[in-house]
């Protein structure tokens, strides 16, 4: 992956994060959120591995609460190659841990530790924000018009 390949990524984030911030989620603006969101998971695939800087985590402006105007509540079975009852899944929970993970690294990266805005990408890509992203992308498809 290129350094270009990382500014997109970042870029997306970025584009991703604010409109979270910025918007209220409503039922005519599902298919552009669903975009941000799978553009930003894509080039999350591509990131590449590197070792984390030294230096602490950088501390950003808090954002504006996400505003939604859906239902928020949805079933999903958290691992599906496992038998086991639904789970309970939240939009709003989802689309506020992807801006928290992905915000992490946006801090960091405009800060100059780019290895350490990477890591916590990729990292959180395969722990935690892509799961809520995917997760996410099912429930809206359900709520498009």
């Amino acid at each position: 992956m290129s350094e270009k390949d990382i500014k997109e990524f970042y870029e997306s984030a970025k584009k991703y994060c604010k409109f979270v911030s910025d918007n209220i989620i409503t039922a005519e603006n599902i298919e552009e959120l669903m975009y941000l969101m799978l553009d930003s998971f894509a080039k999350g695939l591509l990131l590449p591995d590197v070792e984390q800087d030294d230096n602490d985590p950088v501390k950003g402006e808090k954002p504006n609460p996400i505003r939604i105007e859906l239902p928020t509540t949805y079933w999903e079975i958290f691992d599906p190659f496992t038998q086991e009852e639904p789970v309970c899944g939240d939009l709003l929970d989802d689309l506020s841990d992807i801006r928290d993970d992905l915000l992490e690294g946006i801090y960091d990266y405009e800060a100059g530790f780019v290895n350490n805005a990477i890591f916590e990408w990729k990292l959180l890509h395969q722990a935690h924000w892509g799961n809520h992203c995917v997760a996410a992308v099912k429930a809206l498809q359900h709520l498009r018009d």
